[in-house]
C-alpha cells in the first residue's frame, strides 16, 4: 500500500499465465478447467485493462486487481462456486472497503447475478 491507496502487485515467480492454453496444458501434464478458465480471464483482462496484478494480504488474495478508467476493481475467477463461497464474500468486502474498491467481478462457469452490499457492487458473471 502506498500513500493509503492499493499497489497493484506484479506477478512473480509463483503465477505464470500463457496466450495458449496448449501450452498450459502441455506443461501441467493434464487438463485443468480451473487452470485453464484463470488463464482465459487473465487474457482477457491484460488485453482490456491499464494494469493487472493480483492482492495478497494475511492470507487473504484476491485473484486479479486491475485498473478501469482509474478505479481499482477486484476480478476472482471461480470455475466452480465453492459450496461456502458466500462466506467468503465477507473477505472480499473487507478488502474492497480497505482498498475503497467499488466493484468486484467474480467470474464463473454459469453463475449471472448482480447484487450491491453496501456500496459495493458484487457481480456474477459467465466466462
Amino acid at each position: 500500500m502506498k500513500n493509503g491507496k492499493i499497489q497493484i502487485k506484479t506477478y512473480g515467480p509463483k503465477r505464470f499465465y500463457f496466450n495458449d492454453n496448449g501450452i498450459l496444458f502441455h506443461l501441467l501434464g493434464k487438463l485443468s478447467y480451473s487452470s485453464a478458465f484463470e488463464q482465459t480471464l487473465f487474457s482477457y483482462l491484460y488485453q482490456n485493462f491499464e494494469d493487472v496484478g493480483f492482492l495478497y494480504e494475511n492470507k487473504k488474495e484476491v485473484d486479479f486487481v486491475v485498473k478501469n478508467n482509474n478505479q481499482i476493481e477486484f476480478w476472482e475467477a471461480k470455475y466452480q462456486l465453492p459450496l461456502d463461497f458466500e462466506k467468503k464474500i465477507n473477505s472480499y468486502l473487507k478488502l474492497a472497503k480497505r482498498y475503497h474498491v467499488k466493484k468486484v467481478t467474480i467470474v464463473t462457469k454459469t453463475k449471472k447475478e448482480h447484487k450491491k452490499i453496501g456500496n459495493i457492487e458484487f457481480i456474477y458473471t459467465p466466462l
